[in-house]
């Protein structure tokens, strides 16, 4: 009996009984008992299995999604935390691939422990289910012996009342009364086997009960012991699986605070400097495009002088692909044949 059983603490050895010694109702709770157990065992594993294909599959889909991170031409701190972000989502993801191995531990501890407790159980199951089928048995042949001692006591009172009322009535002839006396004879032989029927019946009916009763205290004892262990167990797995959230959590958030720290450095005055100044292409704007006279266009062009306009070839450019053997366009998209003057 457990040291802190108190009136509000009891074991299961003091609780699991009946008045009648045909009851089982304490044996089917203790056999409920054990189901359940095993039932809420493979709901624990089940759950870190599931837990475990979760992570693992999460931690695939962030190493995927950074494999499709692309090198970008970007300026300044941004350039740095995209290059950073990619490297933190490679190890959230390995984060997650270890959650996804503990998790898988805990699932093979869970059921390793499971198995070791359904077999104990069975075997405590087995031992006293023999034992109560022994004593139900030889509890309804004490009953019969019971029924039967009783029957063969009362035909042994009414042969010898029979007896008695013959041998006293004078006009009963000696046929009569000896009958009467042999009767009275067989029946208390019968009662008397009866009784000793019945006697033996219930001396082994206690021993069975003596053995029953002890078989049954074992086993209150033993799935109490296993009851505790599996509360202490499991809420051990529960604890450590816990832990694991919480573990991968930090692990996140220090891959997330990289990524902050490198952002809090991001000026946006500066990523713009630094952008012109590596990109620049020039200060000065073009002038209008103003309207020339013909003749001073060709005359700019056939001297090359410095006023030649820099949009004088835009349309030999533009309708190279134009050009066929009968002459090419010029400027003014007029066809010019070869050898031909304008």
């Amino acid at each position: 009996m457990p040291s802190w059983e108190t009136m509000d603490h009891k074991c299961y050895e003091n609780v699991f009984w009946g008045e009648d010694l045909s009851s089982v109702k304490g044996y089917e709770v203790l056999v409920q008992r054990n189901s359940d157990s095993k039932k809420i065992l493979n709901d624990l594993e089940e759950y870190l299995k599931k837990r475990s294909r979760l992570e693992l599959d999460y931690s695939k889909s962030l190493s995927g999604l950074a494999r499709t991170f692309r090198q970008r031409d970007d300026m300044g701190v941004l350039e740095a935390t995209m290059t950073l972000l990619k490297t933190e989502l490679d190890s959230m993801a390995n984060y997650h691939n270890k959650a996804s191995i503990s998790f898988q531990q805990h699932a093979d501890n869970v059921k390793k422990f499971k198995e070791d407790q359904t077999n104990r159980r069975k075997l405590c199951e087995d031992n006293l289910n023999k034992i109560q089928n022994s004593k139900l048995s030889q509890l309804k042949i004490t009953v019969q012996s019971e029924k039967l001692y009783v029957k063969k006591c009362s035909e042994r009172d009414i042969a010898q009342a029979a007896f008695k009322e013959t041998s006293i009535n004078q006009v009963s002839v000696p046929k009569d009364i000896e009958k009467a006396k042999s009767r009275f004879s067989r029946a208390t032989e019968d009662a008397e086997k009866a009784d000793t029927q019945y006697k033996s019946a219930v001396m082994v009916l206690e021993d069975c009960r003596i053995l029953w009763e002890n078989e049954m205290i074992s086993a209150c004892q033993s799935i109490q012991a296993m009851d505790e262990e599996r509360i202490k167990f499991m809420r051990q797995e529960i604890w450590d699986t816990t832990n694991i959230d919480s573990q991968l959590a930090l692990d996140i958030d220090r891959s997330c605070e990289s990524v902050r720290e490198v952002l809090e450095k991001c000026d946006i005055v500066t990523d713009i400097q630094a952008f012109i100044s590596k990109y620049k292409t020039g200060e000065i704007r073009p002038e209008p495009f103003s309207y020339k006279h013909y003749t001073k266009i060709q005359t700019m062009n056939d001297n090359d002088s410095d006023l030649f306009s820099p949009y004088s070839t835009i349309g030999e450019e533009q309708n190279t692909s134009d050009t066929s053997s009968t002459g090419t366009r010029t400027f003014f998209g007029f066809a010019k044949k070869k050898g031909a003057a304008l």
